[in-house]
């Protein structure tokens, strides 16, 4: 217990005061424990909202990717020489996935991976002939790329196949 300056210190036989200057009787709550404590939680409070800041600015901003221009890109499928009849395959296209289906008669159909709803990565579903983006229920037709149901408010971007004698490659149409 500290009162005045002088701190009350339980000995074994008697309770006396002792003066508190000297140093054997140090101040247990010490300035410079204080401050260390102040510095150590002010820091991890610093630390956290940093953290919680980047997360509230990357919520907030426009996602705008800075990527290579995909209207001059020409990708090559290696992947489409060896696709069956009525499947499909993915392909990485800049930085967003593609998606490359080879229909029931043979002909290859190129479309942007990503969701017009929310951006999620959409699959071909062979057993029912549609593209589905699992994220809301989004379907589109696997044909043209166009939206048939759900929340998709746009249909998929188009990408042009070209056969050339080396392989299959995909460019922005």
């Amino acid at each position: 217990m500290v009162e005045r300056g002088y701190q009350y210190k339980k000995m074994a036989k008697d309770e006396e005061i002792v003066n508190s200057d000297k140093p054997e009787d140090e101040y247990i709550d010490s300035p410079k424990r204080r401050d260390f404590m102040t510095a150590v939680i002010g820091g991890a409070a610093a630390l956290y909202g940093t953290g919680i800041g980047y997360i509230i600015l990357r919520y907030l901003s426009t996602g705008v990717e800075v990527a290579q221009d995909t209207a001059t890109l020409n990708v090559k499928v290696d992947k489409a020489a060896d696709l069956a009849n009525n499947s499909a395959t993915m392909f990485q296209f800049g930085v967003k996935p593609g998606l490359l289906i080879k229909d029931e008669a043979g002909e290859l159909h190129a479309y942007s991976a990503v969701c017009k709803h929310l951006g999620c990565t959409v699959a071909y579903q062979p057993e029912q002939k549609r593209i589905f983006c699992a994220c809301h229920g989004g379907v589109y037709d696997y044909k043209t790329g166009k939206n048939v149901a759900g929340p998709p408010p746009e249909p998929l971007d188009v990408l042009k196949v070209n056969k050339a004698k080396d392989g299959i490659y995909i460019t922005k149409s």
